[in-house]
């Protein structure tokens, strides 16, 4: 039928570029008194949360007054982890907040980029997965945007696709779920005998 990937293409890449995260810090905080002493970005009337960057970690915090937290900008979950302890040392030791118990951390959502290395033929991707088991659901209009949305069902991710071999995937839950996604795909293309070459 069509070719499958050449020979000297290597293997897809997967980097993960955001990581969100929520977080309950168990203790309330006054935003207002902390704002100043942390010197973040708090504009209750914009937004209710205080914004406090940590640039040393490369991450940015939005912090409630509930003492709810979402963390983003992440590439790893240390980075998470670390960012959480940073928080909670400096609300602590510089703000007086009091705590009750160990944080809660879930992550909301992952995004990573991926790179396949050889153009994707969208328009027969889209023809072929509608309908599979695995896919939850096709979306591609090249007249109103020239990307393929791809939604699985296992792992539950959204994929976007563009002619390049560049994609996207977001909706993981764990670092580990991109890369499954790529794989399953990639398996998929080469089972329906797709072509992968420009």
């Amino acid at each position: 039928m069509a070719e499958k990937r050449e020979e000297g293409v290597p293997e897809p890449e997967v980097e993960i570029q955001n990581i969100v995260a929520s977080v309950d810090l168990k203790g309330e905080v006054n935003l207002d008194e902390c704002s100043v002493i942390l010197q973040g970005e708090y504009e209750p009337e914009q937004f209710p949360g205080l914004v406090y960057r940590l640039e040393d970690i490369g991450t940015v915090v939005l912090i409630f007054r509930s003492g709810k937290m979402v963390c983003t900008g992440a590439k790893n979950r240390e980075q998470i982890y670390k960012s959480v302890e940073r928080v909670r040392e400096d609300l602590e030791k510089k703000c007086g907040v009091k705590f009750h118990g160990e944080p809660e951390v879930e992550i909301q959502n992952i995004v990573a980029s991926i790179d396949f290395h050889v153009p994707l033929d969208l328009d027969t991707i889209a023809e072929v997965l509608v309908g599979d088991e695995d896919v939850e659901g096709i979306e591609y209009e090249p007249e109103q945007f020239p990307g393929l949305v791809l939604r699985l069902r296992e792992p539950k991710v959204a994929m976007l696709l563009f002619y390049s071999g560049k994609a996207v995937c977001t909706g993981a839950k764990t670092e580990e779920e991109p890369e499954k996604a790529v794989k399953k795909i990639a398996e998929k293309i080469e089972k329906y005998g797709l072509k992968l070459t420009g």
